[in-house]
């Protein structure tokens, strides 16, 4: 009985951090226009991006030492104060992009059939895809496929990391392409190939096809903000965004199922070799369906 309510509350728990996640992602995404005003929009949304995987590899070293010097309880003391201040500096952040800014009403129009906003949410989408299946089948292909061992999985790890820094920064010095489709459906087929590349990898290989995948990965999340804050209006940002992640998380949800329906007798570099091939068909067609640039540049008359 112990057991079984050990597992229904760590299941809740994970419901409920998973929920605050998103909640505080989107939020502090969408807080990206205001808050880094100052900045050129390609720069703001880099150096935010290039700080969230920073911190993300810190904390990766930070809670691995912890649990092997002190308890569970301490690692979870310090994840706790972590959020407390991340909580802080949000509120302080807030509080002075609202002094800064004009006062404004929240914009309660609905959310416009925008062409654009769906033909990017489908980008974001498949690459939010890309994300999840990497996260399922990347220890599988390491210790199953490989032959690898521990230190292998975490070389491929840090290699993840390492290229997802690299591509948080890469949008800065190609921050005037970062507002035209071509250059999300290019990442697109650029994904595509390196996830068929994993196929033909050996172990010394993957880390390479990973880390490029990693930089990919991040450079086209940022290219999608920046996109993202340029056809859709400061009071519409946060909506817009929520929806984009119900897309990204709905198509995590079938990769997930497929995944599990599949077992074992599915190999990981089988499954991004037929990734590979869903995201080169989604490419063709945006390709096909490019929606006009025309108004780009002005935020809120392109969703008027």
């Amino acid at each position: 009985m112990a057991f079984a309510d050990s597992t229904w509350l760590m299941f809740w728990s994970a419901v409920v951090f998973a929920c605050c996640d998103r909640f505080a992602l989107t939020t502090s995404q969408a807080m990206i226009p205001i808050v880094g005003k100052h900045f050129q929009p390609g720069t703001s949304n880099s150096l935010t991006f290039f700080a969230m995987q920073t911190g993300g590899l810190l904390a990766a070293i930070l809670i691995g030492l912890l649990l092997h010097i002190s308890s569970t309880v301490i690692v979870f003391a310090v994840i706790s104060a972590a959020f407390a201040m991340s909580v802080g500096g949000m509120w302080f952040a807030a509080a002075d992009g609202d002094r800064a800014s004009v006062a404004r009403v929240p914009d309660q129009r609905i959310l416009p059939r925008d062409c654009r906003l769906i033909h990017l949410g489908a980008i974001y989408a498949v690459q939010y895809g890309g994300g999840i299946l990497v996260s399922i089948m990347g220890p599988g292909l390491i210790f199953d496929e490989l032959s690898g061992d521990a230190l292998d999985f975490g070389a491929l790890e840090s290699a993840w990391s390492a290229g997802s820094i690299v591509g948080a920064i890469m949008l800065i010095p190609l921050g005037r392409f970062a507002r035209r489709s071509f250059l999300l459906v290019a990442i697109l087929f650029l994904t595509a190939l390196l996830f068929a590349a994993v196929k033909v990898s050996t172990l010394a290989g993957s880390l390479l096809v990973f880390a490029a995948l990693g930089a990919v990965y991040n450079f086209g999340r940022v290219a999608v903000e920046v996109r993202l804050q340029a056809i859709a209006p400061d009071g519409l940002l946060g909506r817009v965004k929520g929806l984009f992640h119900c897309a990204g998380v709905s198509v995590g949800l079938i990769i997930f199922g497929l995944v599990s329906l599949s077992g074992d007798s599915l190999e990981p570099s089988t499954a991004f070799l037929m990734f590979s091939a869903v995201v080169t068909i989604v490419g063709i067609f945006l390709a096909a369906c490019r929606p006009n640039q025309v108004g780009d540049e002005d935020r809120s008359s392109s969703v008027s």
